[in-house]
């Protein structure tokens, strides 16, 4: 589920208060995603849109850490290393 936060701030040019609503979608597993909106209903709609996982893309396309501590624990240790030995 996405979130909605409302934030007040004074424009540089004229000195108003403008209200700002900014929108987040999180999902584990994905990338997060968030947009700036003027309204409360248009932050609303925008969520709709994009908190199907269909819409969302995944955030790491890399390695995971158990494939890192994988690789490290079956791969000999390197010349010049403290955990080399002569008998390797």
């Amino acid at each position: 589920m996405g979130s909605i936060t409302k934030r007040a701030r004074v424009d540089k040019k004229t000195g108003k208060q403008i209200t700002v609503y900014r929108a987040y979608v999180r999902r584990t597993g994905y990338a997060s995603k968030s947009k700036q909106c003027h309204t409360e209903r248009e932050a609303k709609a925008w969520l709709r849109e994009n908190e199907a996982t269909a819409t969302m893309s995944k955030g790491s396309s890399g390695k995971t850490l158990g494939a890192f501590i994988k690789e490290f624990v079956e791969a000999p240790p390197t010349k010049g290393t403290k955990f080399w030995a002569s008998h390797h």
